[in-house]
């Protein structure tokens, strides 16, 4: 189930910005939650778009983040899975699930096989 929605105008917009003000906090844990949270990522694509929610993965991968290199690894792959998958989202963002699962099932990284199994579910 979809914990974020239904949202005000204004939840949505803290919604859409969330993920820069985590990184400007310093919040690199909450970060690194928040983008590989698979509701979250549905949910931003669905206000959105992948354009945007690319680039809110980028905020992770400052010299001076406490991130690890293995998350950022992770975070960098899943940003490549949403970029390859762009013009498909665009279209039509009911296809995330199978473009993730399509583009990520390979990888054991711990937070990508929590993330996919969060899309199974859906």
């Amino acid at each position: 189930m979809n914990s974020f929605t239904p949202l005000s105008p204004e939840d949505i917009a803290y919604l859409l910005n969330l993920p820069y003000h985590l990184a400007n906090g310093k919040m690199d844990d909450e970060l690194c939650t928040l983008l590989t949270d698979y509701d979250f990522i549905n949910h931003k694509i669905t206000i959105s778009s992948p354009q945007l929610l690319i680039e809110d993965y980028d905020l992770t991968q400052s010299s001076n983040s406490q991130i690890s290199e293995k998350e950022k690894e992770s975070l960098r792959l899943i940003q490549s899975a949403i970029r390859l998958s762009e013009n498909i989202l665009d279209e039509d963002e009911t296809q995330l699930a199978g473009q993730l699962l399509g583009r990520l099932l390979s990888f054991e990284m711990p937070e990508i096989k929590a993330m996919l199994e969060q899309a199974k579910q859906q």
